[in-house]
């Protein structure tokens, strides 16, 4: 568009020339300052044009800047996308893991369970016979001291394993808890973008 808004322009040397051939062609003084208001008021609109053409290509030069910046974050959030996409699988990862490993506690607190209800049954079934015992002899009272403070004593171990298991059961939710939170949040400021 400038250059063919240029090539209409007339150079102020054209303007001249022709302004001196017209006032020979021309042999009327009227005609000639005719001639020689429209040759200024083509001179004053040229002027006009040029300062036009200064005007929009410092726009264009502006506009360039604007689009080269726009690329440059167009970039940058391509970048950023791509890396919590990678956080975001990489989470995805960890919550399976952790899902994985929470099913396997469960299974393992239930079968603790089932040992401790067995256990309890061993136990009462101990007592039962020691009591007998106990009326049998003295020595019997003793061994049954000694084999009380045994089974309980395996008893109360089963039951700090149990209570342990219980708090890693409860820590392992609350981090696959936390962990689905991340990945919701993550999904959100993917969607935002």
């Amino acid at each position: 568009m400038e250059e063919k808004v240029l090539k209409q322009l007339a150079t102020k040397d054209d303007l001249k020339q022709m302004e001196i051939r017209l006032g020979k062609e021309f042999t009327t003084k009227k005609e000639f300052k005719e001639l020689r208001g429209e040759v200024g008021e083509l001179r004053g609109e040229v002027g006009e044009l040029r300062g036009e053409v200064g005007e929009l290509r410092g726009e264009v030069g502006e506009l360039r800047g604007e689009v080269g910046e726009l690329r440059g974050e167009v970039e940058e959030l391509r970048g950023e996308v791509g890396e919590l996409r990678g956080e975001v699988g990489e989470l995805r990862g960890e919550v399976g893991e952790l899902r994985g490993e929470v099913g396997e506690l469960r299974g393992e607190v239930g079968e603790l369970r089932g040992e401790v209800e067995e256990l309890r049954g061993e136990v009462n079934a101990v007592i039962n016979d020691v009591s007998e015992l106990r009326k049998d002899s003295n020595e019997s009272r003793e061994e049954f001291k000694e084999f009380k403070d045994r089974t309980f004593t395996r008893f109360d171990e089963m039951i700090v394993i149990l209570r342990r298991l219980d708090q890693e059961r409860i820590f392992t939710i609350e981090r696959v808890k936390r962990l689905e939170t991340d990945v919701e949040r993550i999904k959100r400021e993917l969607n935002i973008i």
